[in-house]
């Protein structure tokens, strides 16, 4: 096992270290030696804490009364000895030797591999405990019976969790820690909404009259289960997002996880939750249901349900987190967010429509195609994701619209809308392609082999309404692009590039980028000159200078700026 894990984060570092090299030879900030070095002492440092909490754990499950536990395994008493005798002292050795290397100032400690220990150690920890705190929970309470084992490592990764998340805290900067906590906060939101899920769905399956095979699958033992896990994942999240990640808000990584796992992520659940309880319903009053029992073919309503309801509450409270730390005036952030549920809505719609075009065929060909179902079955589908997806695309895309031609020069030069057109003809393009690919395969194929007929026409009915929905798609996007370009602004030679060299200031730092849409970089004195920057002072010089890429000093003798050329 420890041989196994070995390789595995080796495999892993290697490409690292690789990726590492090229940014640090860009840069030249950091000595690439260095870096290998303090990779490889962080490395030996997580293996090591993995050897000796797998240790402590097989013995401390030991000490717990196991009533089923007749004899005890001599050997794995023998390994785990073994494990704390020879990796404990070695552990606090390299844990004292990585203490020395670090500053007693957190903005200090910026090292590669610093930061790397401080995301792959606490969420290890998070996931096994995680873990196993769960099947602790469904066992005492399911199987009446003690799991003494997934205790003891539950026990031990907590603490392990705990102390990494002190750790952070005190060593490393808000912009150092936050992808740890982000990543732990994106896990701990999962295990919530599923949890939710879980607890909302064995709720509808007691209250309303479902068939015994749902009450099995979804009744009273789900309630434990989701409970236990959104248990789980709540204490994981109170402390790295409400009392851990709130420092970080206004941060391009912060926004992006709001963006992505706080609002698209509920959305896309979301539209599928609300897909299938519109079509279960559609289906049974004018399709052509497989169960005689409304309520038994109503079985994937309650899951649907809670999930529909546990990533609505996520989507809200994000989308309030986002509104208020963008509700002054218009960012980047709030166009992103506009044209991610647009382009939520419009895929939607789109799937809607190849499914409409395939049901038109298989009302020809009278054949059972999608999941089983009749052709009616198939045209229902295709209604519901087209009701679904097309109001939530019409009301971003309106919106969008509606501020293109408020403020045109500023939402035509905007990189997300170019972005998101070019994203759009991008995937059109590509997936036309490998649709007609497989449409022009199967009609030679059919040809071929002297079986060119109905049988044919099914195989490439979704081949060719792709290739129809994606035309269309590209069709309009490609007019929108046109009159954008025709339209849009000459570009500003404003300023791109910002290094500012002095005292490290992270709120100036997405201040200024919030103002400039330019990438800032940061360089310390070697003098150690510890002023603080002026937001005014800063905002002059930049104004005083029409040059792209710009150098800001600010040292003991005030302040310089120096056009540069990367």
């Amino acid at each position: 096992m420890i041989f196994g894990l070995v390789s595995l984060l080796i495999t892993f570092t290697v490409p690292l270290l690789i990726i590492r090299w090229f940014i640090i030879r860009r840069s030249a900030r950091r000595d690439f030696g260095d870096e290998v070095r303090e990779i490889f002492q962080y490395l030996a440092t997580l293996v090591l804490l993995v050897v000796v909490n797998t240790g402590l754990s097989g013995l401390l499950a030991n000490l717990f009364p196991a009533p089923d536990r007749l004899v005890t395994d001599e050997n794995l008493m023998a390994r785990n000895t073994a494990f704390i005798v020879v990796g404990a002292p070695l552990l606090l050795l390299l844990t004292r030797w990585n203490r020395r290397s670090l500053s007693s100032q957190r903005e200090e400690n910026d090292g590669f591999a610093l930061q790397l220990y401080f995301v792959i150690a606490p969420v290890t920890a998070f996931i096994v405990t995680a873990v196993n705190a769960y099947q602790f929970v469904i066992t005492s309470l399911t199987d009446k019976s003690v799991d003494e084992q997934g205790l003891a490592t539950a026990l031990v990764w907590s603490l392990t969790l705990a102390l990494h998340y002190r750790l952070a805290r005190n060593l490393l900067s808000s912009e150092r820690r936050q992808p740890s906590f982000l990543l732990a906060s994106a896990i701990s939101l999962v295990l919530l909404v599923v949890g939710l899920a879980r607890i909302i769905a064995s709720i509808t399956t007691t209250l309303l009259p479902f068939s015994e095979n749902t009450l099995v699958t979804t009744g009273p033992s789900q309630l434990v289960r989701g409970t236990t896990l959104f248990a789980i994942g709540a204490i994981i999240w109170i402390a790295y997002w409400l009392f851990g990640e709130r420092e970080g808000e206004g941060s391009s990584l912060w926004s992006a996880y709001l963006l992505l796992v706080g609002i698209f992520a509920p959305l896309v659940t979301m539209l599928v939750s609300a897909s299938v309880i519109f079509y279960q319903l559609l289906v049974w009053y004018l399709g052509d249901p497989k169960e005689s029992s409304f309520w038994t073919h109503l079985s994937d309503v309650p899951a649907a349900t809670g999930a529909l309801l546990s990533a609505g509450i996520a989507f809200t409270y994000h989308q309030i987190t986002l509104r208020f730390e963008h509700d002054e005036k218009r960012s980047e952030v709030s166009r992103i967010y506009e044209y991610l549920l647009s382009a939520g809505g419009l895929a939607t719609s789109a799937i809607a429509i190849s499914i409409g075009l395939v049901s038109i065929v298989e009302s020809f060909t009278s054949q059972v195609q999608v999941l089983g179902s009749s052709a009616i079955n198939t045209a229902l589908l295709a209604l519901t994701l087209f009701v679904v997806g097309l109001p939530l695309w019409l009301l971003f895309w309106r919106r969008i619209t509606a501020r293109v031609k408020a403020s045109p020069d500023v939402e035509l030069g905007s990189p997300t809308r170019r972005i998101y057109l070019i994203l759009v003809l991008g995937v059109s393009g590509i997936g036309a392609i490998a649709a007609l690919l497989t449409l022009v395969v199967r009609l030679f194929e059919g040809l071929f082999n002297s079986d060119l007929g109905t049988a044919t026409f099914r195989e490439v009915a979704y081949p060719l309404s792709i290739v129809i929905t994606t035309a269309f798609v590209a069709t309009y996007h490609i007019n929108v692009f046109r009159h954008d370009r025709a339209r849009a602004p000459r570009p500003s030679l404003g300023l791109k590039y910002l290094l500012l060299i002095g005292p490290q200031d992270a709120e100036l730092k997405r201040l200024l980028e919030r103002e400039t849409g330019a990438r800032i970089d940061f360089v310390r004195l070697a003098d150690g000159f510890e002023g603080t920057w002026s937001a005014e002072r800063v905002r002059s010089l930049i104004a005083a200078n029409d040059h792209p890429e710009l150098a800001l000093i600010h040292d003991s003798n005030d302040y310089r700026a120096i056009p540069i050329q990367r």
